[in-house]
Protein backbone atom coordinates (compact mmCIF):
# COMPACT_ATOMS: atom_id res chain seq x y z
CA UNK A 1 0.00 0.00 0.00
CA UNK A 2 3.08 2.27 0.80
CA UNK A 3 4.33 1.74 -2.65
CA UNK A 4 0.59 2.48 -4.36
CA UNK A 5 0.58 5.87 -2.05
CA UNK A 6 4.30 7.12 -3.14
CA UNK A 7 3.61 6.30 -6.79
CA UNK A 8 4.59 9.74 -8.74
CA UNK A 9 4.35 9.19 -11.97
CA UNK A 10 2.16 6.58 -14.50
CA UNK A 11 1.82 6.40 -18.11
CA UNK A 12 -1.49 7.25 -19.21
CA UNK A 13 -1.71 3.90 -21.38
CA UNK A 14 -0.63 1.98 -17.94
CA UNK A 15 -3.12 3.81 -15.94
CA UNK A 16 -5.87 0.63 -17.02
CA UNK A 17 -3.31 -2.18 -16.64
CA UNK A 18 -2.26 -0.41 -12.85
CA UNK A 19 -5.94 -0.55 -11.62
CA UNK A 20 -6.25 -4.24 -12.69
CA UNK A 21 -3.42 -5.34 -10.97
CA UNK A 22 -4.21 -3.02 -7.25
CA UNK A 23 -8.04 -5.62 -8.10
CA UNK A 24 -5.84 -8.79 -7.98
CA UNK A 25 -3.83 -7.69 -5.27
CA UNK A 26 -7.18 -6.60 -3.04
CA UNK A 27 -8.78 -9.99 -4.25
CA UNK A 28 -5.28 -11.96 -2.93
CA UNK A 29 -5.87 -9.73 0.56
CA UNK A 30 -9.17 -10.75 0.75
CA UNK A 31 -10.73 -7.00 0.45
CA UNK A 32 -13.43 -5.79 -1.82
CA UNK A 33 -12.95 -3.18 -3.97
CA UNK A 34 -15.71 -0.71 -4.60
CA UNK A 35 -15.39 2.90 -6.28
CA UNK A 36 -16.17 4.51 -2.71
CA UNK A 37 -13.30 7.13 -1.97
CA UNK A 38 -10.82 5.40 0.40
CA UNK A 39 -9.25 8.06 2.87
CA UNK A 40 -6.18 6.42 4.11
CA UNK A 41 -4.99 7.03 7.81
CA UNK A 42 -0.84 7.77 6.89
CA UNK A 43 0.01 7.98 10.50
CA UNK A 44 -1.12 4.41 10.90
CA UNK A 45 0.55 3.52 7.59
CA UNK A 46 3.84 4.63 8.37
CA UNK A 47 4.16 3.88 12.08
CA UNK A 48 6.95 2.11 12.66
CA UNK A 49 8.72 3.04 9.76
CA UNK A 50 12.14 5.24 10.09
CA UNK A 51 13.02 7.75 7.37
CA UNK A 52 17.00 9.23 7.57
CA UNK A 53 15.14 12.22 5.81
CA UNK A 54 12.15 13.02 8.48
CA UNK A 55 15.31 12.86 10.84
CA UNK A 56 17.09 15.57 9.57
CA UNK A 57 14.13 17.58 9.03
CA UNK A 58 12.51 17.14 12.48
CA UNK A 59 16.38 18.11 13.47
CA UNK A 60 15.74 21.55 11.74
CA UNK A 61 12.00 21.78 13.09
CA UNK A 62 12.73 21.46 16.64
CA UNK A 63 15.74 23.90 16.21
CA UNK A 64 13.36 26.41 15.61
CA UNK A 65 11.46 25.06 19.20
CA UNK A 66 8.81 23.93 16.96
CA UNK A 67 6.88 20.55 16.45
CA UNK A 68 6.42 18.26 13.33
CA UNK A 69 3.81 15.57 13.43
CA UNK A 70 4.77 11.85 12.60
CA UNK A 71 5.82 10.87 9.52
CA UNK A 72 3.70 10.31 7.26
CA UNK A 73 5.86 9.24 3.47
CA UNK A 74 8.60 11.57 2.27
CA UNK A 75 6.32 12.65 -0.58
CA UNK A 76 3.82 13.88 1.92
CA UNK A 77 3.21 17.45 3.12
CA UNK A 78 3.91 17.36 7.10
CA UNK A 79 2.23 19.64 9.47
CA UNK A 80 4.08 21.60 11.61
CA UNK A 81 3.50 24.04 14.86
CA UNK A 82 5.53 27.04 15.14
CA UNK A 83 6.40 28.08 19.48
CA UNK A 84 3.35 30.27 18.66
CA UNK A 85 1.01 28.24 17.80
CA UNK A 86 0.49 28.55 14.00
CA UNK A 87 0.26 25.53 11.96
CA UNK A 88 1.93 25.11 8.57
CA UNK A 89 2.38 22.32 5.94
CA UNK A 90 5.96 21.47 4.17
CA UNK A 91 7.49 18.74 2.48
CA UNK A 92 10.56 16.92 4.34
CA UNK A 93 12.71 17.70 1.18
CA UNK A 94 11.98 21.18 1.61
CA UNK A 95 12.59 21.63 5.30
CA UNK A 96 16.09 19.26 4.72
CA UNK A 97 17.36 22.65 2.07
CA UNK A 98 15.81 25.28 3.47
CA UNK A 99 15.01 24.61 7.48
CA UNK A 100 11.88 25.67 9.14
CA UNK A 101 10.32 29.35 9.22
CA UNK A 102 7.55 30.22 10.19
CA UNK A 103 6.18 32.54 7.57
CA UNK A 104 3.29 33.95 10.20
CA UNK A 105 5.71 34.83 12.51
CA UNK A 106 8.00 36.00 10.21
CA UNK A 107 5.04 38.58 8.80
CA UNK A 108 3.94 39.56 12.26
CA UNK A 109 7.63 40.58 13.14
CA UNK A 110 8.05 42.63 9.92
CA UNK A 111 4.88 44.67 10.45
CA UNK A 112 5.68 45.05 14.26
CA UNK A 113 9.42 46.51 12.48
CA UNK A 114 7.72 48.65 10.12
CA UNK A 115 4.89 50.09 12.73
CA UNK A 116 7.55 50.46 15.19
CA UNK A 117 9.53 52.70 13.07
CA UNK A 118 6.82 54.52 12.21
CA UNK A 119 5.54 55.04 15.89
CA UNK A 120 8.84 56.02 16.86
CA UNK A 121 8.74 59.14 14.59
CA UNK A 122 5.53 60.41 16.12
CA UNK A 123 3.59 58.90 12.64
CA UNK A 124 1.03 56.15 12.71
CA UNK A 125 0.88 53.26 10.49
CA UNK A 126 -2.83 53.05 9.00
CA UNK A 127 -2.89 49.56 7.49
CA UNK A 128 -3.40 46.94 9.86
CA UNK A 129 -1.25 43.65 8.73
CA UNK A 130 1.31 43.18 6.12
CA UNK A 131 0.82 43.12 2.91
CA UNK A 132 1.31 40.20 0.46
CA UNK A 133 4.65 41.81 -1.23
CA UNK A 134 6.42 42.57 1.85
CA UNK A 135 8.37 45.88 2.17
CA UNK A 136 7.86 46.32 -1.90
CA UNK A 137 4.14 46.97 -1.53
CA UNK A 138 2.52 50.44 -0.55
CA UNK A 139 1.78 51.27 2.73
CA UNK A 140 -0.58 54.26 3.76
CA UNK A 141 0.99 56.13 6.91
CA UNK A 142 0.62 59.53 8.58
CA UNK A 143 3.52 61.85 9.77
CA UNK A 144 3.50 63.13 13.20
CA UNK A 145 2.86 66.74 11.62
CA UNK A 146 -0.27 65.16 10.11
CA UNK A 147 0.86 64.39 6.54
CA UNK A 148 -0.96 61.23 4.87
CA UNK A 149 1.60 59.02 3.10
CA UNK A 150 1.60 56.30 0.71
CA UNK A 151 5.16 54.72 0.13
CA UNK A 152 6.94 51.48 -0.04
CA UNK A 153 7.83 49.51 3.01
CA UNK A 154 11.21 49.53 2.64
CA UNK A 155 10.95 53.16 2.23
CA UNK A 156 10.40 53.99 5.89
CA UNK A 157 12.70 50.77 6.90
CA UNK A 158 15.46 52.02 5.57
CA UNK A 159 15.12 55.70 7.23
CA UNK A 160 13.47 57.80 4.82
CA UNK A 161 10.41 59.64 5.98
CA UNK A 162 7.56 62.47 4.79
CA UNK A 163 8.37 63.91 1.82
CA UNK A 164 6.25 66.95 2.63
CA UNK A 165 8.49 67.25 5.78
CA UNK A 166 11.38 66.99 3.66
CA UNK A 167 9.76 69.88 0.87
CA UNK A 168 8.44 72.63 3.58
CA UNK A 169 12.03 71.68 5.64
CA UNK A 170 13.83 72.83 2.07
CA UNK A 171 11.88 75.72 1.58
CA UNK A 172 12.54 77.05 5.37
CA UNK A 173 15.71 76.78 4.87
CA UNK A 174 15.98 78.99 1.73
CA UNK A 175 16.64 82.99 2.22
CA UNK A 176 14.07 84.33 0.41
CA UNK A 177 15.56 87.36 -1.12
CA UNK A 178 18.70 85.26 -1.75
CA UNK A 179 16.11 82.87 -3.74
CA UNK A 180 15.01 85.89 -5.57
CA UNK A 181 18.15 87.56 -6.34
CA UNK A 182 19.72 84.23 -7.31
CA UNK A 183 16.90 83.42 -9.35
CA UNK A 184 16.87 86.48 -11.54
CA UNK A 185 20.35 86.67 -12.22
CA UNK A 186 21.25 85.84 -15.51
CA UNK A 187 24.61 85.37 -15.97
CA UNK A 188 24.25 81.81 -14.33
CA UNK A 189 22.73 78.61 -15.99
CA UNK A 190 19.81 77.03 -14.03
CA UNK A 191 22.52 74.24 -12.85
CA UNK A 192 24.09 76.73 -11.34
CA UNK A 193 21.74 78.34 -9.55
CA UNK A 194 20.68 75.38 -8.40
CA UNK A 195 24.22 74.71 -6.51
CA UNK A 196 24.53 77.90 -5.45
CA UNK A 197 20.58 77.27 -3.49
CA UNK A 198 21.43 73.81 -2.96
CA UNK A 199 18.19 72.72 -3.55
CA UNK A 200 16.99 70.59 -6.14
CA UNK A 201 14.86 71.22 -9.43
CA UNK A 202 11.46 70.83 -8.09
CA UNK A 203 11.90 72.92 -4.96
CA UNK A 204 13.63 75.69 -7.88
CA UNK A 205 10.89 75.98 -9.61
CA UNK A 206 7.82 75.07 -6.95
CA UNK A 207 9.71 78.46 -5.14
CA UNK A 208 9.83 80.48 -8.99
CA UNK A 209 6.19 79.55 -9.42
CA UNK A 210 5.33 80.97 -5.24
CA UNK A 211 7.09 84.14 -5.82
CA UNK A 212 5.58 84.73 -9.60
CA UNK A 213 9.33 85.08 -11.49
CA UNK A 214 10.91 84.17 -14.81
CA UNK A 215 13.26 82.06 -14.63
CA UNK A 216 15.97 83.98 -16.70
CA UNK A 217 19.48 82.01 -17.21
CA UNK A 218 22.61 81.76 -19.07
CA UNK A 219 22.18 79.44 -21.71
CA UNK A 220 24.88 76.28 -21.03
CA UNK A 221 28.03 76.21 -23.45
CA UNK A 222 27.71 72.63 -25.25
CA UNK A 223 31.24 73.56 -26.42
CA UNK A 224 32.78 73.18 -23.02
CA UNK A 225 30.99 69.43 -22.16
CA UNK A 226 33.37 66.79 -21.73
CA UNK A 227 31.55 64.62 -24.07
CA UNK A 228 35.39 61.98 -24.68
CA UNK A 229 33.18 58.73 -22.77
CA UNK A 230 30.55 59.31 -25.38
CA UNK A 231 32.67 59.36 -28.36
CA UNK A 232 33.08 56.45 -30.07
CA UNK A 233 35.00 57.57 -32.98
CA UNK A 234 35.13 59.57 -36.12
CA UNK A 235 31.96 58.86 -38.55
CA UNK A 236 32.76 59.56 -42.22
CA UNK A 237 30.64 60.56 -45.04
CA UNK A 238 30.57 58.83 -47.94
CA UNK A 239 29.86 58.85 -51.95
CA UNK A 240 26.66 56.82 -52.28
CA UNK A 241 28.27 55.47 -55.58
CA UNK A 242 32.05 55.38 -55.55
CA UNK A 243 31.98 55.28 -51.63
CA UNK A 244 35.30 57.42 -51.06
CA UNK A 245 34.85 59.77 -48.56
CA UNK A 246 33.55 63.21 -49.17
CA UNK A 247 34.19 64.23 -45.13
CA UNK A 248 35.44 63.31 -42.28
CA UNK A 249 33.77 64.22 -38.61
CA UNK A 250 35.14 64.19 -35.10
CA UNK A 251 32.45 62.37 -33.75
CA UNK A 252 28.41 61.80 -34.90
CA UNK A 253 27.31 64.83 -32.67
CA UNK A 254 29.71 66.92 -34.60
CA UNK A 255 27.72 66.14 -37.91
CA UNK A 256 24.54 68.86 -36.95
CA UNK A 257 27.49 71.62 -36.05
CA UNK A 258 29.51 71.26 -39.24
CA UNK A 259 26.57 70.82 -41.30
CA UNK A 260 24.70 73.67 -39.32
CA UNK A 261 21.84 71.71 -38.88
CA UNK A 262 21.64 70.17 -41.96
CA UNK A 263 22.67 66.53 -40.96
CA UNK A 264 20.76 65.22 -37.70
CA UNK A 265 22.59 62.68 -35.63
CA UNK A 266 19.78 60.84 -34.47
CA UNK A 267 18.75 60.55 -38.23
CA UNK A 268 22.41 58.93 -39.39
CA UNK A 269 22.75 56.77 -36.50
CA UNK A 270 19.79 54.26 -37.52
CA UNK A 271 20.60 54.40 -40.81
CA UNK A 272 24.18 53.81 -40.35
CA UNK A 273 23.29 50.46 -37.86
CA UNK A 274 21.25 49.65 -40.96
CA UNK A 275 24.11 50.08 -43.97
CA UNK A 276 21.17 52.47 -45.72
CA UNK A 277 21.96 55.74 -46.91
CA UNK A 278 20.76 58.59 -44.60
CA UNK A 279 20.09 62.23 -46.28
CA UNK A 280 21.13 61.00 -49.68
CA UNK A 281 24.62 59.64 -48.30
CA UNK A 282 26.41 56.10 -46.40
CA UNK A 283 27.60 56.95 -43.02
CA UNK A 284 30.35 54.41 -41.19
CA UNK A 285 32.97 55.06 -38.44
CA UNK A 286 36.70 54.91 -39.29
CA UNK A 287 37.44 51.44 -38.33
CA UNK A 288 34.42 50.41 -40.15
CA UNK A 289 35.62 51.97 -43.16
CA UNK A 290 38.96 50.06 -43.79
CA UNK A 291 36.67 47.22 -43.22
CA UNK A 292 34.95 47.83 -46.17
CA UNK A 293 37.86 49.32 -48.36
CA UNK A 294 39.13 45.36 -48.19
CA UNK A 295 35.93 44.02 -48.82
CA UNK A 296 35.03 45.74 -51.74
Amino acid sequence: MIEVFEFKTIRKSRISIFVDEIKSLLNQLGIEYTKTPFVIDLERLYKGRESRLFEIAKLEVEKEKATIQDYIGSESNHIIKCKEGHKTSKKLSVLKRNGFNCSICDNNNKYLNLKNTIVQRGGTLIDQKLKNKGYSNIYSWVCDKGHKNKTKGQYIVNGHWCKVCQYDEKKCQIDKDLFIEIANDSSLTTSEKLKKLNIDSGVFYSRLQEFNIKNTHRPQDRNIQDISSKIKGEIYQLDPISLEIIKKYKYLEAVRKESKGEYKPEGIRGQMKKNKKAYGYYWVRAEEYELLKKNV
